[in-house]
């Protein structure tokens, strides 16, 4: 049986990730006090202080798989980018100098005079979204160690994702998802979509992989406003979503066929949390 050693196992994917797959072993490593995924006969839990990069033999495997930055660290083998950092103002960036048509950029300090959003800068601000002015963003900011930057909020967007895996240079799978429901608190969840055909966060999306030089797993937040398209954030993470892949008969965990392996459209998707923790932050 394969083994999937998965770090930040508090997050959607790990539970999608052992449901797809219920022939594969799956080891679910997390800090939190409350996880998901503890009934399924294919997975082990283990609980573990902050995180970290497994040491034991217990643990040897290919498939060292972080479902959040946070486990990122210099032991991981993927993800990786030409960068070898993830925070979302770098990517960001970056991709708006080659990209300057579709990125909304962030900022580490909003300007004046219009409505900003926050976000986390190296993963998700594990709070709710806040908008507003810069002056109300900023005061009622509470510093995590994921970091704060602020972009501009749009209004009236229609939200999509694009998440999959970039197994080496040439071959990628990937989902594109028009969102009906999504929520963001203690960690974001997608709770309702359905998969769509869209050429150009397709062709955009992989060519933003590829100037970053990014392999492994990847998520970017597509919105689109009176039919003008923009990437407003990316992680180098899944998606909880693993489930759409299998229906499509597409093993994103290691395919290595070459091309752009795309979920096929018209899959929709319903997911509800059964568990989440209340420790205060």
């Amino acid at each position: 049986m394969n083994k999937y050693i998965l770090l930040g196992a508090e997050k959607q994917a790990a539970v999608s990730a052992a449901q797809a797959w219920p022939d594969r072993h799956f080891i679910f490593f997390t800090d939190q006090p409350i996880i998901d995924g503890w009934d399924l006969p294919n997975v082990e839990i283990f609980k573990v202080d902050k995180p970290c990069y497994p040491q034991s033999d217990d643990f040897e495997s290919d498939h060292h798989l972080p479902l959040c930055p946070r486990w990122i660290n210099e032991k991981s083998k993927y993800p990786l980018n030409k960068f070898r950092r993830f925070e979302l103002l770098t990517v960001m960036n970056y991709l708006s100098q080659e990209f300057s048509d579709i990125i909304l950029p962030v900022y580490d300090q909003p300007p004046k005079n219009e409505d900003w959003i926050r976000k986390g800068n190296l993963f998700h601000h594990p709070d709710e979204a806040l908008t507003g002015k810069p002056l109300d963003v900023i005061s009622s900011y509470k510093a995590y160690e994921c970091g704060t930057v602020f972009q501009k909020y749009l209004d009236g967007t229609t939200d999509y994702v694009v998440t999959g895996n970039r197994t080496n240079s040439r071959s990628i799978s990937l989902a594109v998802f028009l969102i009906h429901r999504q929520a963001f608190g203690r960690e974001d969840f997608l709770f309702a979509g359905e998969t769509v055909y869209h050429p150009l966060m397709i062709d955009k999306s992989v060519a933003a992989l590829s100037a970053m030089n990014h392999l492994g797993f990847f998520t970017f937040n597509w919105i689109e406003q009176k039919n003008n398209y923009f990437i407003s954030s990316f992680r180098p993470v899944p998606k909880g979503v693993f489930g759409v892949f299998t229906k499509s008969g597409i093993d994103c965990l290691s395919i290595s066929e070459p091309g752009v392996h795309i979920a096929r459209s018209g899959i929709k998707y319903i997911a509800t949390p059964t568990y989440s923790s209340y420790k205060r932050l």
